[in-house]
């Protein structure tokens, strides 16, 4: 028969470890929380910046524009043509800032579609990006809100990165639901970057967050001037 010491202490470290478990399963469930918390209050600071963006600097650009076109029309002195390139310089800060506050800018999503979601963001670059979009969609179904707004958030930043640092003619996106699954990717075949190196300025850390607050697995593809893949895996409930 056991010793009874060893049975004690056997049942002491089983109700250790138990209570270990319980406590790492609570703490991750807290910081599951405070992460969905800190994305929310990330997402309406995004609102409020891509408003006085869109109000304050777009209408600010537009009419110093405005006025220079209207010299370089009304002059006909030699000089005008020195106004050429400030014009353009302006014509290409206004897209990128434009590119930038539709980045910024949450969508209203409930009554979307999965297939709606994807074609209404690339429908709202299509008039900034100078790339063409190739879109193949296989299933047109709807997702709790939750989720489709973590994945909106996660596909928003992937296709503003490939329009904004590919430097590729043609982006391609691949998406469909089959099951209790569903996938997106975009794929170009541009610069590419090389992703053991630090890239907090394309935002990956942040995709990755709203990645693991849905249970979904994110895997970044890259390599310098061979192009980048970024596709997003999730369950649909």
């Amino acid at each position: 028969p056991l010793n009874p010491l060893y049975v004690g202490a056997i049942f002491i470290v089983f109700s250790l470890l138990l209570a270990m478990a319980d406590d790492y399963r609570k703490d991750k469930q807290a910081l599951a929380r405070a992460t969905g918390q800190l994305l929310v209050a990330q997402d309406i600071e995004r609102e409020r910046l891509a408003k006085k963006l869109h109000d304050d600097l777009s209408h600010r650009i537009a009419a110093v524009r405005l006025r220079l076109e209207a010299l370089f029309y009304g002059e006909k002195t030699p000089e005008r043509d020195q106004l050429i390139d400030p014009i353009e310089d302006l014509v290409s800060i206004g897209m990128d800032v434009s590119g930038t506050v539709e980045n910024l800018r949450p969508a209203t999503l409930s009554p979307l579609t999965f297939a709606d979601m994807i074609n209404h963001s690339v429908e709202r670059w299509l008039t900034i990006a100078s790339q063409e979009i190739d879109i193949k969609i296989d299933d047109d179904a709807g997702l709790p809100e939750e989720l489709q707004a973590e994945v909106f958030r996660i596909f928003q930043e992937a296709l503003y990165n490939a329009i904004r640092h590919s430097k590729t003619e043609t982006i391609f996106i691949t998406a469909g639901i089959k099951g209790n699954k569903g996938f997106f990717e975009i794929r170009d075949n541009g610069t590419g970057f090389d992703t053991s190196q630090n890239q907090t300025g394309l935002g990956l850390p942040t995709m990755e967050e709203r990645a693991e607050l849905v249970g979904a697995t994110l895997n970044i593809d890259s390599k310098s001037e061979k192009g980048t893949s970024v596709r997003l895996e999730f369950k649909c409930p």
